[in-house]
């Protein structure tokens, strides 16, 4: 899949999915992350500030699945960008 072409495109997959992305940090390491916007997945009172807007608009937050924490990335940092299907996402 490709990278989604805008942040409200990423946002969007990310608040109705499971994702996988692999981006860049700052330190030049790769790091892949499986992670999500989708509101049943996130801790209760973390979901209404969804709607507030960020700060910093090129910087996504999102749910770390794995980490089970709040995590972020860089919009240009993406290297790969991944819906995940339902067999995916039952074997993590």
């Amino acid at each position: 899949m490709p990278i989604p072409a805008s942040r409200e495109d990423l946002l969007n997959d990310l608040q109705g999915n499971q994702c996988r992305v692999v981006f860049k940090k700052k330190d030049d390491t790769l790091r892949t992350m499986i992670c999500t916007l989708r509101e049943d997945m996130l801790p209760s009172r973390e979901a209404e500030s969804l709607t507030k807007k960020p700060k910093n608009e090129s910087v996504v937050p999102v749910w770390d699945i794995r980490k089970k924490a709040w995590r972020s990335f860089r919009l240009d940092s993406i290297l790969d960008f991944n819906v995940l299907s339902e067999e995916e996402t039952s074997s993590d």
